[in-house]
């Protein structure tokens, strides 16, 4: 896990020298398992609603199976980290998305105030919406 004790790819290797721990996070729901690798999410991102978001993002090519995304701006990550939060209720949103993908929360609402005023991120706006629907 990492110091936020959420997000993380786990190894084989890693989950047999830990197994008890995993478990243990199995039984309270905190587990997603996938091909030989687990991705720790918090609730709020594990949710089948979520997981079908998730899956309709990995089918776009906008993220990969880690949850992380791919070949976005800043600015694109920000805005699908906002409504991401407003579909699945999620709070601390720059923190939850910016500890996902290796972001400083800071970094990322930043991102989002300068989408806010640039009219350029309308369309991707637009098509975030329409995704996640």
């Amino acid at each position: 896990m990492n110091n936020a004790g959420a997000f993380r790819t786990v190894s084989a290797d890693e989950l047999s020298s830990d197994i008890e721990r995993y478990i243990d996070l199995a039984r309270r729901g905190m587990l997603y398992v996938r091909n030989d690798a687990e991705v720790i999410l918090p609730e709020c991102l594990m949710t089948p609603e979520a997981m079908r978001l998730w899956k309709r993002l990995q089918d776009a090519g906008w993220v990969d199976n880690d949850y992380r995304t791919i070949g976005l701006s800043y600015t694109q990550k920000a805005v699908l980290a906002m409504e991401m939060s407003k579909r699945l209720d999620v709070f601390r949103v720059w923190k939850v998305f910016g500890d996902l993908w290796d972001m400083k929360p800071d970094t990322l609402r930043s991102a989002y105030n300068k989408a806010l005023g640039g009219a350029k991120y309308s369309q991707f706006y637009d098509a975030v919406r329409k995704m996640i629907g």
